[in-house]
């Protein structure tokens, strides 16, 4: 039977993707069911734990008694998870933090909170309010996006919930993991002053989206139930799987002329809000970002490599950290090649990295130095400077050299100039080709004024670059 106030998922999804109002936001509020894929037990799933547990310290004529003086319900012990959380740690409060702590190490975000994340980043729909303590919210910012949150953990931090903010917002009402969270009956039982006034505000301009929370602790509910309004009113998503929300939820949807939604799962709602919005797949985003983050390590790490006054200690240390439990990649053949002091073994890596990396602009780029400055080959390093460009023409280190290597061994001034340009629009904050065509601008053309402004940005780049100062 279908109650007057139940919508289905499909009619849900067409109101929350319909973009006429400008000003229409929702929140999201988080249980532990939305936590369940990502492999951190539910408060169900808990209580019945650690109910097990009390069962087998108690003696059965404890056990019966605590039962009955806390009208345990066994068939819904759920309903009674601060009060069970409150009798298997009541000896060691810090024990219960280190059960929960470990429940949550090293789990990672289902694909539903990747969705999710892009919507907090990319749309005004950017705020979640939870009782979890996990940090799957904000892991999946990080892995999916570039946006960092602002993560309100405890409530001393309540001071900083903004509503207006464009940043994703976290609001743990229960506080972090890290931060002593709250799990007992005497603390989940009212929330704290200062979050009562933060999310009164939110809920001022956003209209909330429950899911995967059941309802059990004293703090939201209660203040759900005495808020008098809510922007937009409620949608309660609950699992087709558990059955219809109990009467408190009900009776909380009815007061704020709320909707239930049946729904599959988190992730598959989640799945579903990000098709409507257009979302793509987002394993080619985290690979990029992954890509990216390692290409600018492996960057840094070269940079250090040139540095002409570097300490020997470092040299090796690189050598080392290059050589351990990794594959052999374009940056251990370039530092190997350049450790090498015999010039016919350093030539021969080279060619090793060629042959086994072919098509590789760092490989390329460092050999065409190799022949320029130790072979004293300018046609087979031209050669391979125009290989490196053709591997990737947005190589700032490839271009910046071959802008060099045109000035000082071919005297084209002209051709120097077009490849200093280009290494400045692939890397416009990029120390030594702005030194670089300082010195040329300088040098060559005696154009001061131009001179010194690049010497300038060469310095606002990299302010301790010796050979620039």
């Amino acid at each position: 039977m279908i109650m007057s106030n139940q919508i289905s998922s499909k009619r849900f999804l067409a109101h929350f993707c319909d973009s006429n109002r400008r000003d229409k936001k929702f929140c999201f509020i988080l249980g532990a069911g939305a936590s369940r894929s990502s492999g951190i037990p539910t408060g169900s799933e808990l209580a019945k734990i650690w109910f097990d547990e009390v069962r087998e310290m108690l003696t059965e004529t404890e056990l019966n008694e605590w039962i009955q003086k806390e009208s345990i319900d066994e068939l819904n012990l759920a309903a009674h998870y601060p009060k069970i959380y409150d009798k298997r740690f009541e000896l060691s409060m810090k024990d219960g933090y280190a059960f929960l702590e470990k429940q949550m190490e090293s789990k990672e975000p289902s694909c539903g909170y990747a969705f999710l994340a892009w919507i907090l980043s990319e749309t005004v729909n950017n705020i979640v309010i939870t009782p979890n303590f996990d940090s799957l919210t904000e892991d999946a910012l990080f892995i999916y996006t570039q946006k960092k949150p602002l993560v309100v953990g405890h409530e001393y931090l309540a001071q900083f919930i903004n509503p207006n903010t464009a940043r994703p917002l976290i609001v743990k009402i229960h506080r972090d993991i890290f931060f002593s969270p709250k799990s007992s009956q005497g603390e989940i039982g009212k929330m704290a002053d200062g979050f009562v006034d933060g999310l009164r505000s939110i809920f001022k301009y956003y209209t909330p989206v429950v899911i995967g929370y059941g309802g059990n602790d004293g703090s939201l509910m209660g203040f759900l139930g005495q808020i008098e309004s809510i922007e937009g009113k409620i949608f309660w998503c609950y699992r087709e799987a558990d059955g219809m929300p109990d009467d408190n939820i009900l009776s909380l949807v009815e007061k704020h002329s709320g909707r239930i939604v049946s729904i599959k799962s988190f992730d598959d709602l989640l799945i579903q809000i990000g098709d409507k919005l257009g979302i793509s797949r987002l394993d080619n985003v985290v690979l990029d970002l992954a890509q990216k983050r390692a290409e600018k390590y492996k960057v840094q790490i070269e940079k250090i490599k040139n540095i002409e006054d570097r300490n020997t200690d470092t040299e090796k240390a690189l050598s080392n950290i290059m050589e351990r439990g990794f594959e052999k990649d374009w940056l251990y053949y370039i530092l190997l090649a350049y450790n090498e002091k015999d010039l016919k073994k350093s030539e021969a890596i080279y060619k090793e990295a060629i042959d086994r990396l072919p098509g590789s602009p760092q490989v390329f780029g460092a050999y065409a130095i190799f022949l320029s400055n130790e072979k004293k080959d300018m046609s087979e390093a031209e050669k391979y400077y125009k290989l490196s460009l053709e591997a990737d023409p947005k190589n700032a280190n490839n271009l910046g050299n071959y802008a060099n290597f045109l000035k000082n061994e071919k005297k084209d001034m002209s051709e120097a100039e077009k490849y200093y340009k280009l290494s400045l629009e692939a890397d416009a904050k990029h120390a030594n080709n702005l030194g670089n065509y300082a010195n040329f601008l300088s040098n060559e053309k005696k154009d001061m004024s131009e001179a010194e402004k690049y010497y300038k940005l060469s310095l606002e780049a990299d302010a301790k670059h010796a050979n620039n100062l």
